[in-house]
């Protein structure tokens, strides 16, 4: 099958991509138009929006709310927070049953928030559940 040049009529082959005679591309060439939403592909059928997490606040949960591993609920990772609310019990209990170590317990419940802290907020790989960078 064969076809013509829009210009000049010449009959061209099915491949032919520009005429042999007035050098016109065979090509057919979309209307112009404003709307380009036709020439985009769809990448995925499911786009989930992931909101960015912030440092700053990462870092002021731990501080204030490491008992209650709030940092890490905020980061998405849940079992990591209650694994922070068990050792906190933990600590509390035992400062509770033997109260010459209360003070000892109570440093060592401060030093763990404040190093989480320091790593969230000095760290500049830090990512949260998802993969996605602390901002």
């Amino acid at each position: 099958m064969q076809k013509t040049c829009q210009k000049c009529g010449t009959l061209l082959a099915v491949s032919a991509t520009v005429c042999p005679v007035c050098h016109t591309s065979t090509l057919e060439k979309l209307p112009a138009s404003n709307d380009h939403t036709a020439t985009y592909l769809a990448v995925q059928d499911k786009i989930e929006l992931v909101r960015l997490k912030h440092r700053r606040l990462v870092v002021m949960l731990h501080l204030l709310f490491g008992m209650l591993g709030f940092g890490f609920f905020y980061l998405g990772y849940v079992k990591r927070g209650f694994l922070l609310i068990g050792l906190s019990v933990i600590l509390a209990t035992l400062g509770f049953f033997l109260p010459s170590l209360q003070l000892s317990l109570m440093i060592l419940a401060g030093a763990i928030h404040l190093i989480l802290a320091g790593y969230y907020g000095l760290n500049p790989d830090a990512r949260d559940e998802r993969g996605e960078l602390l901002g």
